[in-house]
């Protein structure tokens, strides 16, 4: 009996599909006189992200091009972030936020001090000219390190 082990990373933004993503997996004999199918499916969770063994929040920071203090301050479960427990691999990315009526992408980059191209990145459910719709739920990275306001103008809050 041979044991074989799949490893499959999903792309950055593509989460939270209602039917999951369906796998299936055939094996034979050597002769091919026997097929087992094995199918089953996979759901990614909005703003989470599964570390692999001996990655680092470095480079989960890098990956998603924000600093590593970030991917920290969004897991207050992380005791150590130099020396992850494997309880510590699923992590959040940032936070959902559930779209309200009259919020556009524009607005919500400007909330959260985030490009709107990086909001569509994180949320591949947004539509290509940037729509959104009230109850759709977003995943936000808001910067806790720095905060580069927009369009050279002073940073206001809403």
């Amino acid at each position: 009996q041979q044991t074989y082990k799949v490893v499959w990373t999903p792309q950055v933004g593509v989460d939270d599909r209602r039917d999951g993503f369906r796998t299936c997996l055939v094996a034979h004999d050597a002769f091919f006189m026997s097929t087992q199918r094995l199918c089953f499916s996979a759901v990614v969770r909005k703003c989470k992200y599964c570390m692999r063994e001996g990655e680092t929040l470095e480079a989960v920071g890098r990956r998603f091009g924000v600093d590593w203090l970030q991917i920290y301050m969004a897991n207050p479960h992380i005791k150590d972030p130099d020396n992850l427990a494997p309880s510590e691999r699923l992590i959040n990315l940032g936070a959902l936020y559930t779209v309200r009526a009259g919020d556009y992408l524009e607005l919500l980059s400007q909330r959260f001090f985030q490009r709107a191209d990086e909001l569509q990145r994180l949320n591949t459910d947004v539509d290509d000219d940037g729509g959104i719709r009230a109850g759709m739920v977003m995943c936000v990275m808001p910067p806790v390190c720095s905060v580069d306001c927009l369009y050279g103008t002073d940073c206001y809050t809403y």
